[in-house]
């Protein structure tokens, strides 16, 4: 008997409102501006739950709450008592306070800075993105029903922000998000064409993560 997954990622579109220099997917975004069939995949997550699919992802490509009928989908999705989680670049949380405090199993944060001029610089936004950005995590912490969804930033090192690792590692402990994800910028996508290949090295890493 073939087994059916019992969770699967979803990506709902490829526009995003960032433009962050390393973005895997940038060139496919640039090409041409797609979305998911919101019909289509309400449909297959009712024919999917039934053959035993328990949670689903939302990531990549784009960002997951520009798409138009997210408050929809994650509905359809709780009805279906599916656990869902996100990745987010954050700036749009505060159009979906309720959906993600009440439906969401966990909300994950790219911020990749600590500072919002590292942050405008390789995410390519204003400034005052990373602010606004900060004060929806807030919002969110602060409408989450005990220690649910799990809310976590996350920081893609590369040697243009490692000098601001131990700032979002405060900001982190003082707006009191569950945990810090730490990666490296991988050599993929728009890498070596917006921004030079990533070359940390162990000893940076280590003096990073020390502080």
């Amino acid at each position: 008997r073939t087994s059916f997954p019992i969770t699967a990622t979803l990506s709902l579109g490829n526009y995003c409102n960032h433009g962050c220099l390393w973005c895997s997917t940038a060139y496919f975004r640039e090409a041409e501006a797609t979305q998911i069939n919101y019909q289509k995949l309400s449909s297959w997550l009712e024919r999917a739950t039934k053959r035993g699919l328990r949670g689903i992802g939302y990531v990549g490509n784009g960002e997951p709450l520009a798409f138009k009928a997210f408050d929809e989908i994650a509905y359809d999705a709780s009805k279906l008592n599916l656990s869902q989680g996100i990745f987010t670049n954050g700036y749009l949380i505060d159009r979906y306070i309720e959906t993600l405090s009440q439906n969401f199993t966990y909300v994950r944060v790219s911020l990749d800075a600590g500072s919002k001029e590292v942050h405008s610089a390789l995410h390519e936004v204003r400034p005052e993105h990373f602010d606004k950005i900060l004060e929806n995590i807030s919002k969110l912490l602060s409408r989450r029903k005990g220690h649910s969804p799990t809310i976590g930033i996350q920081f893609a090192t590369h040697q243009r922000n490692i000098n601001d690792l131990e700032q979002c590692a405060k900001i982190c402990s003082e707006i009191g998000v569950d945990y810090l994800s730490i990666k490296p910028v991988f050599d993929r996508g728009s890498v070596k064409d917006k921004i030079e290949k990533n070359s940390l090295t162990l000893e940076q890493y280590e003096e990073g993560y020390a502080k």
